[in-house]
């Protein structure tokens, strides 16, 4: 496969265009419901760090002064090698399950600069109307770290771009 060079040219919230390289970095961003995902996030950092794959979370950057929607989430979705979103619900004890808007909010912004995404959830709750089409991998306390770790590799292999020939120097 050759290097190819995509900038994002259209800024999707009206902003000047960003000029931001798609996967140019080795990073995964990924989209998860701060209180519901845990246990799951703290197996990814690790999964990823082994591979030397960055792990990137909007919750975990400041950007003082900057759009943080431009800073802390698109930005960091277009530049990332592949990103991974999981789906999971919230679970009042009171109520039904409630999907995360910022999470889903997230999860179409990766499928629409096309970037290679991930998608888990708990096998015991459901997807929303919307990307219950899409292929999700259904996951249990005791398969997740295999699925996961499958998944990752699988995408580093895909996302992974291989300099052809040398550029000669003049």
């Amino acid at each position: 496969m050759d290097i190819t060079i995509r900038k994002h040219e259209h800024c999707v919230i009206g902003l000047p265009r960003c000029d931001f390289v798609f996967s140019s970095t080795r990073t995964c961003f990924i989209a998860y419901g701060f209180d519901e995902s845990n246990l799951e996030m703290s197996l990814l950092r690790k999964l990823l760090a082994e591979r030397g794959v960055e792990c990137v979370e909007a919750g975990g950057s400041l950007a003082p002064g900057q759009s943080a929607y431009c800073a802390k989430i698109c930005s960091k979705i277009i530049t990332s090698q592949f990103c991974i979103v999981l789906l999971n619900n919230s679970e009042p004890s009171d109520g039904p399950q409630v999907p995360s808007a910022n999470v889903n909010m997230e999860y179409g912004l990766m499928l629409g600069f096309n970037k290679y995404v991930i998608p888990f959830q708990r096998a015991a709750q459901k997807l929303p109307f919307n990307v219950a089409g899409l292929d999700t991998i259904k996951y249990g306390t005791r398969d997740f770290e295999r699925l996961a770790t499958d998944a990752i590799e699988q995408a580093i292999v895909s996302t992974t771009q291989h300099n052809s020939s040398a550029i000669p120097v003049d």
